[in-house]
This record gives structure tokens, sequence and C-alpha cells, in this order.
């Protein structure tokens, strides 16, 4: 296999409540198209940054990376095997090579609990050991995540804890099982950014030990630019450009890549011109048509109003989709 994880023509539509009066007049249902067509490829060690604004998709299509959310449609490939038509059992026997780190280390831990109990519980509720050895495996994990000392660390209840180190044992119970693949959706917007540089390196050190394959979820390309080897940029449900990261932030290509770009001021990066976006993204229910950048790019053409834009390469390493690259 060329790549830990393959994924093809994902799609994840929700169906939007309807009314009392829209049952009985027999409206068709609407659906927020969060996922609409999304492929991607992880390799073996290696970290794809899936950038984009709030409402892009972004959280949604790693969830179904993991088996936490069912696709619409679509195949999702780990280690070869077809995730998606897995039984709930099946599924559960691949799930500690799969974890996620959530976002928000606030609510993904359980008040009720300590801590140390919380990273433990995946190795015994997956029958990896018995509760005395999994106690002595999470008090390793909590020291080696920079949570010392660990048997007092083990005692405490989340609220006990700073944000950054609520982070931190997010992070040991996701790699208490040594997975292969990792779902970090933004794991430092929640903390103080004094605390990023020490989170961010942690995270590297644990894909340099494990050989680890990560899809890392963030809006900021200035984060993506230090934990990432390629960049993926996603706009409402679709990925619009792709490609090795030094390529993407120092040549970006697709406009809504080059705004993104302009408005991080401390990226240190050099931009031809300064490109700002009006507006906010567009409502998932209702999608424009053709290019969906189309209501907000300051280079729109009468084409990208009807159709959407084909992928093209402009190297081996670069992909974007944008009629501004194609010779239609």
């Amino acid at each position: 296999m060329e790549a830990l994880v393959v994924a093809k023509g994902l799609k994840k539509y929700f169906p939007v409540r309807r009314t009392i009066s829209e049952v009985v007049l027999m409206k068709s249902r609407l659906y927020v198209r969060a996922v609409d067509g999304v492929s991607l490829e992880i390799g073996f060690g290696e970290t794809l940054a899936l950038v984009g604004e709030s409402g892009s998709g972004k959280t949604t299509t790693g969830r179904m990376l993991i088996g936490l959310e069912k696709p619409t449609e679509g195949s999702i490939l780990f280690e070869g095997i077809e995730l998606t038509k897995l039984s709930k059992k099946a599924l559960r026997k691949i799930r500690p090579r799969i974890q996620m780190i959530f976002q928000d280390p606030y609510a993904s831990l359980d008040p009720r609990v300590k801590v140390g109990d919380q990273v433990a519980q995946p190795l015994i509720v997956h029958g990896l050991c018995n509760a005395d050895e999994a106690r002595e495996r999470a008090l390793e994990i909590l020291e080696r995540v920079g949570l010392t000392p660990s048997t007092e660390i083990y005692e405490r209840y989340p609220h006990q804890l700073s944000g950054g180190q609520r982070q931190r044992v997010v992070i040991a119970r996701a790699m208490i099982t040594r997975p292969r693949f990792v779902v970090a959706d933004e794991p430092v917007s929640m903390i103080d950014v004094s605390l990023r540089a020490s989170i961010l390196e942690l995270l590297k050190e644990f894909k340099r030990e494990r050989n680890l394959s990560t899809l890392f979820i963030t809006h900021d390309l200035a984060v993506a630019k230090l934990v990432a080897d390629r960049v993926a940029v996603m706009y409402l449900g679709k990925i619009v450009e792709e490609g090795a990261v030094e390529e993407v932030i120092y040549n970006p290509l697709h406009p809504y890549t080059k705004a993104l770009i302009s408005s991080v001021p401390t990226i240190g990066i050099r931009v031809l011109e300064k490109l700002k976006i009006v507006g906010e993204i567009p409502n998932p229910i209702n999608i424009p048509p053709g290019c969906r950048f189309h209501t907000r790019c300051p280079f729109a053409m009468d084409k990208c109003k009807s159709y959407e834009a084909p992928w093209i390469y402009v190297s081996e390493r670069h992909g974007v989709s944008c009629w501004l690259y194609s010779a239609e």
C-alpha cells in the first residue's frame, strides 16, 4: 500500500428537520451538505493539514475517517480495510489503531472521573490489559506528555487542571493505545498562545517516535506550516487546493488559499498581492452553482458561476480546482 488512509468521494449530508406544515404539504427534505465529494490520501508517517474556515466541513471529514460519522457516500480504506462496510463489532477491533484528539479539552473530558482513569480507560475498554497494568501505562504516558508528578496528576479531576494540562491529558488518552492514525482537531485552538509551541512539538515527537500518520485540522496556515508535510485547503465541503506544504504556502494558487495566507500577518510569507475576501461562507443547505467560491472571489468569471472547475495538477505535488488554471 502506498498510503495508510485513502478516502474517495466522501460525502456527508445531514437532514434538516422539517416543520409540521412542511411534512403535511410533503415538501422535499433539505440537507446540509457538510462534505460533498472529498478524496484524500495520508501516507505512512505523514501529516496532512486540512485547512479552512469554520463551516468548511473539516471536522466532519475527520470524524468520518475514524468511523465516528458514517458517510452518505464514498469509501474509506485504512490499512487496506474498507471501514464503511464494517460492523460495529469489527470497527471496535480497529479502534485502538485510529484515535482522535478533540478540539475542546473542556468538553471531551468527564468532569466526574479522575483524569488518570480517563487516560487508562481505552486500554480496559478494548481489553488490551487489566486494570493494574492500565494504571501503570497511564502513569507512563502522563509522564511522557509532560504531566508531572504523574501520580498526583492521575488523581486529579479535569477542573483541577489548566487548559494546557487538559489538552495534554486528551493527547495522552489518544496515544495510550499506540494508534497508527490520529485525527487532531484544532488541538491548540483552545489554549494560550504561549503553550501552543510545546503542544505542537509534543505531537511532532509522537510522529517521529511512532511513525504516526495524522490528519491535522486547523484554520491557521501558520500552524499548518509548522507541523504538516502536505496541506489540503477546504472550502464549503470540497478541497480546492492540495500539495506539499512548501508549495501551497509559498506559491498559493487558489484565490481562497491566497486570502487565507493574507489573513495571517505573522506567517512570515511574502505574497505578491494581499487578497481580501468579503462576506461569509455560503449556507451549506443552498450551495451556489458552479465554483462554490465565486460569490466571494475577486477573479470570478462568467463560467465560474455556472460550472465547477476541474482538478488540475500544476506540478507533480500541487493540484488546484480553479478556472484560472484551466485551458478549457
